[in-house]
């Protein structure tokens, strides 16, 4: 469990989370998902999507795929004035250039070398056993690292040889 605090809500561009930046205890930078749910309370549905994205993300990384480093599962704050914590997914906030900045026709003298990167990772993901099932891929272009980061994984299949894993589709 990591401490943290809400710095900023930084979009809510999905249907079905929202993304906080948050601070821990060392100033060190995480990235908060909470799935949206139709009251206040989340559901033990809401705990295993996120749990998913997760172990999906901890396996990604354990096998090279450049994906931000996965922390964990935590209850957050997303307000100082709201009482209610929220189950959320952390991973480590990476600067960087959103591909969703692309599709609208932002930076796009990146958009040929984030895409190449990305289509890399990509690839190892798959022979990994993972199928994005998005229509849209969701990656992010570190313009310092000179490399796409893959993220949101709630929407992957998994038929790889890990059976914990298999249990998530």
């Amino acid at each position: 469990m990591v401490n943290t605090f809400t710095l900023k809500h930084l979009n809510d561009r999905g249907t079905t989370s929202d993304i906080y930046l948050l601070r821990g205890n060392g100033n060190e930078e995480y990235v908060g998902k909470v799935l949206k749910t139709n009251n206040f309370f989340q559901s033990d549905l809401t705990l295993r999507s996120l749990e998913k994205e997760f172990e999906f993300a901890k396996d990604l990384f354990e096998n090279n795929v450049v994906v931000p480093m996965p922390v964990g599962i935590s209850k957050i704050s997303i307000s100082k004035f709201f009482p209610f914590k929220f189950n959320a997914y952390l991973s480590k906030y990476i600067s960087g250039i959103d591909f969703w900045d692309f599709y609208s026709g932002k930076h796009l003298e990146f958009f040929e070398r984030a895409s190449y990167f990305a289509s890399l990772e990509l690839e190892k993901a798959k022979e990994l056993g993972y199928v994005p099932v998005d229509y849209v891929l969701n990656a992010l272009y570190s313009i310092e690292e000179d490399k796409s980061y893959l993220f949101d994984f709630a929407d992957w299949k998994y038929f790889g040889k890990n059976e914990k894993l298999k249990k998530f589709n």
